[in-house]
């Protein structure tokens, strides 16, 4: 009579990953393509928005973490945590240097510039949050990718936590100011689909016509907000899925006793989803 095999115990892996965005969910998506491949490995994960820091289950001890490290709290409470820790943010926080595979920032306003001069747009805007490290990267190359062939773009910031009774109105007053300034036809990049939404109930407030006076260009693409805007929204697609397998990936080099890399795996976005 032939023994049976022990079987090998599948690799125990939490995402704190945001389900509530595409860029989420498709990073999940990736990453359980990984772990498929490589026999099945047991995931820990649970729904959460991205402004709700994920957390750990209680006693949770496993092999892995694959996490958004936006922020110093995240930072602080994953080197407290058992299991090798990837993370896929974008964000840069001096002293934090958890091995990462995130998005080329840079590289998605670079290709933001290519598309929107192509279009024929000589004007440009951009409207973002300040104060955030990716943003500045996304800001930054996008203006740099601008001056290189001698063009420049007007900024607006947002304001990122506004408590007023109006202060959504408020916000949306400054902003069509903004708007109506602006040399038309225009084209604004905006660092998030959401924001995208924004200059789009901007521009009807105002009766600017999208895209022939302002052009909207999300600088990600969240398929749902995009599809549901009016006129529906375009967006640089980030790769976030193939961000997630390499940051799977990577994860298992770890484990194999490969030396996390010095820098960050930045994935470049391939395409701009037109609509």
């Amino acid at each position: 009579i032939l023994e049976a095999m022990p079987t090998q115990k599948r690799p125990q892996v939490a995402l704190l990953v945001d389900t509530a965005t595409d860029w989420g969910r498709r990073m999940i998506r990736g990453i359980a393509r990984y772990a498929q491949e490589q026999g099945g490995w047991d995931i820990w994960l649970e729904q959460r928005s991205q402004s709700a820091p994920g957390r750990l289950p209680p006693g949770w001890r496993g092999n892995g973490i694959i996490a958004r490290v936006a922020d110093r709290a995240m930072a602080r409470y994953l080197g407290d945590v058992p299991g090798t820790v990837v993370n896929v943010s974008a964000a840069r926080i001096p002293g934090v240097n958890f091995p990462t595979v995130t998005a080329d920032i840079r590289a998605a306003a670079v290709l933001a510039v290519q598309h929107l001069l192509d279009q024929g747009f000589r004007h440009f805007g951009y409207y973002a949050p300040r104060g955030l490290s990716y943003v500045e990267i996304h800001y930054e190359g996008f203006v740099q990718a601008l001056a290189e062939v001698g063009l420049s773009c007007s900024l607006h910031a947002a304001k990122r936590r506004m408590l007023a009774k109006n202060a959504w109105r408020q916000r949306h007053r400054a902003l069509e100011h903004w708007l109506a300034e602006l040399p038309k036809p225009v084209a604004v990049l905006t660092w998030t689909s959401e924001r995208g939404r924004e200059v789009l109930y901007a521009c009807r407030a105002l009766g600017l016509l999208v895209p022939e006076q302002v052009a909207v260009l999300g600088g990600d693409e969240d398929t749902l907000l995009c599809e549901t805007c009016n006129p529906p929204l375009s967006g640089v697609a980030l790769t976030s899925e193939r961000i997630g397998y390499e940051a799977a990936a990577l994860l298992d080099r770890l484990w194999r006793g490969e030396k996390p890399p010095a820098e960050p795996i930045l994935i470049e976005p391939t395409r701009v989803v037109v609509r």
